[in-house]
């Protein structure tokens, strides 16, 4: 009768408490009938009952945590800190040190997790901003005022010894000779393997920023980072493979600095296959070092190119939000999916690049009954949505082999040189064209490291079409 008419919170548990005190068929019942009139609650709880209060403590707070304790009858978030060890990660109050990240890395992997009989994996570190609230902070662990860019605060003492440091920074806000940090630049590892608690991101270097810094500080900032992982890889049994970025001006410059510096060496295993080929660029950096720019970002570029308000060009055609809004009703679209697509409010927004995107592709032949001009640029169109639909296909299409990845980003390659020599700027930005032409799927993270080292390769190889297109400028 209780079970059928009470929700009894952790049945399981209350059961396998008492199956393990030994008590008898009676026993257990009385324990049920208190269980449902709220008046007992077993306390065995397991490893995934603390992490699972963890989990709800950080994405909805004390409250939350509170109410799962009671109505679900998990742990309070305090025996679950005591069964979670957790060390929090050090910020680094100016420029980031290897000693801070090398701390750092060491929380994120710990030496002792690290099998003797495991395979080598490849490694990627990602940069990325958050924005922050532009104030002073007192890290205790530390002992360092927090809240300073990283670019100027060297000119102040930030370590708080007495009031007479909080009082040297205050003037140096009022003169400007410093500012308040605006973003907090986060620098994140993952491990190329297929085990989520290594493939996911981690960081391990957290610095503030005012967004005023030289791409020679970004470069020696990428260095610190790469020079942090690498004193430790061997330990790991990591090798680094790539840098990834969102596509920030500075970072690709610098990206630029460090991954292309040198040809591929003859004792890279690759280089026997590759080196035959004529005008091929075999440009690298250290250790075959390589740069990658995120895929969701590349093809927002060419949404918001696409509605932006100039509009744009393709093989002599100029195309706007108008005529574009013109095509797309033959997709039998509502007026207001078709606004929603093109509207340029939220320029970040994945799901609308997507669609808009895969829309764009989908076009159809314009009707024999049409204007010659209607049907020409249809044309133009369906060529865009063709590029289109090989770059969507080989960044979400998870049943594509290596090769079938390779092919889409092939045939996307040459599409985008061919439209970009003809109009330039006008089609798309020069950033974009570099960029789009360095990202690469995400699912070839996971394949063997010989097949991803071959496809990066295959990435350097796409960067003989910015020389082709100096060359045919020349000419």
């Amino acid at each position: 009768m209780a079970l059928g008419s009470s929700d009894i919170p952790r049945l399981r548990a209350l059961m396998a408490t008492q199956v393990r005190a030994g008590a008898s068929v009676y026993a257990i019942l009385e324990k049920v009938d208190k269980a449902a009139a709220r008046q007992y609650s077993p306390k065995g709880y397991e490893q995934a009952d603390f992490n699972r209060t963890f989990l709800i403590y950080k994405l909805g707070g004390f409250a939350a945590a509170n109410i799962a304790q009671r109505s679900l009858g998990l742990p309070s978030i305090d025996t679950a800190k005591r069964h979670i060890p957790t060390a929090p990660l050090q910020p680094s109050p100016g420029f980031p040190t290897p000693e801070e990240l090398s701390t750092n890395l060491k929380q994120c992997y710990p030496l002792e997790n690290v099998a003797l009989d495991q395979p080598t994996f490849g490694m990627s570190i990602q940069y990325d901003e958050l924005k922050v609230q532009e104030r002073l902070r007192w890290d205790p662990r530390s002992n360092y005022i927090l809240g300073v860019c990283r670019e100027h605060g060297k000119g102040c003492a930030l370590q708080f010894r007495s009031i007479a440091q909080a009082d040297t920074i205050a003037e140096a806000l009022k003169d400007k000779r410093i500012h308040l940090a605006t973003e907090v630049t986060v620098i994140g590892s993952s491990i190329l393997c297929s085990e989520p608690q290594k493939y996911v991101t981690k960081p391990y270097g957290m610095s503030g920023s005012c967004k005023r810094e030289t791409v020679e500080d970004q470069e020696k900032l990428i260095a610190t980072s790469i020079m942090a992982v690498k004193n430790q890889q061997n330990q790991l049994k990591t090798v680094l493979y790539c840098l990834c970025s969102d596509g920030d001006s500075r970072r690709r410059r610098a990206f630029i600095n460090l991954t292309m510096t040198r040809d591929l060496q003859p004792e890279d295993g690759i280089y026997s296959n590759l080196s035959q080929l004529p005008l091929f660029n075999l440009k690298c950096g250290d250790d075959a070092l390589m740069a990658d720019f995120d895929w969701k970002h590349v093809l927002k570029r060419f949404r918001n190119t696409a509605i932006r308000q100039k509009g744009f060009s393709l093989n002599g055609h100029a195309f706007s939000t108008s005529i574009l809004r013109q095509h797309l009703k033959s997709l039998e679209m509502t007026d207001l999916t078709i606004d929603a697509l093109l509207s340029p409010n939220d320029k970040q927004d994945v799901v609308l690049m997507l669609k808009l995107l895969r829309a764009i592709s989908q076009l159809s032949e314009a009707p024999a009954t049409a204007s010659p001009l209607a049907r020409s640029t249809r044309n133009m169109l369906r060529l865009l949505g063709q590029l289109y639909g090989h770059l969507l296909n080989a960044y979400l299409d998870i049943s594509l082999s290596l090769h079938q990845q390779l092919v889409e980003l092939g045939t996307a390659a040459h599409l985008i040189l061919a439209l970009y020599r003809k109009d330039k700027g006008n089609f798309i930005p020069v950033q974009s064209y570099f960029d789009v032409m360095k990202s690469r799927p995400m699912k070839l993270k996971l394949f063997p490291r010989n097949q991803r080292r071959m496809y990066c390769a295959f990435k350097i190889l796409l960067l003989l079409l910015s020389s082709a297109i100096r060359i045919s400028s020349s000419q």
